[in-house]
């Protein structure tokens, strides 16, 4: 269950997440900066096992970040079968693209969802807020975010009710003043005894 808060701001543009992952997956890697052809640069960590990515940023104020959904039967685990490629190439494809502007269009025209296991993907950059959702059933969901805190949940287990759960808590922070810790949002840091699956710091 990866958990994701979006803060946006006529001058501010804030992205946390928890990424949640099974325990067979290989470890994460540090943040690296990359060149973007033709000028500029992006930075996100990396999975060690495929070089792929979830979340990201680059020199032009875009921050993109993707977290994985689930159709009744789709696997939480890797997939093995050589049948999708992975989800983690995305980001990148995506920040190199420079401005929002050319990163939206590159998800409309370019990118072939269908090569992909279901995901959510959301790209924010100045004015700009989207979220696009591919469930492997047609065609690509697009949702306009323009609220100053966005959250976003995945799970491939109770997922209705965990989320749910979730947004309450969220809700509950937000109400509270909106704490945080070290300039990152303290909901993130959050862990209820005997909740411990369901809260964001897992």
């Amino acid at each position: 269950m990866c958990t994701l808060t979006v803060y946006q701001s006529a001058d501010r543009l804030l992205a946390t997440m928890n990424r949640d992952e099974t325990l067979t997956r290989a470890p994460e890697l540090p943040p690296v900066i990359h060149e973007i052809p033709g000028g500029g640069q992006w930075i996100a960590p990396h999975d060690s096992a495929k070089g792929g990515t979830w979340m990201g940023a680059n020199s032009y104020g875009v921050i993109a970040c993707l977290l994985n959904a689930y159709l009744p039967g789709e696997s939480l685990l890797p997939d093995t079968t050589g049948r999708y490629r992975s989800r983690g190439e995305i980001i990148p494809a995506v920040l190199v693209c420079g401005t929002v502007e050319s990163a939206i269009s590159y998800v409309e025209n370019v990118l072939l969802p269908a090569y992909y296991p279901s995901f959510n993907l959301l790209i924010f950059g100045p004015g700009t807020g989207r979220c696009i959702t591919w469930l492997r059933q047609g065609e690509l969901v697009w949702q306009g975010v323009d609220e100053a805190w966005t959250l976003r949940s995945s799970s491939g287990w109770d997922s209705r009710e965990v989320k749910a759960w979730r947004e309450d808590i969220f809700r509950d922070w937000i109400a509270s003043g909106e704490e945080m810790v070290d300039h990152l949002p303290k909901f993130h840091m959050i862990q209820v005894p005997g909740k411990e699956d369901w809260s964001p710091l897992m």
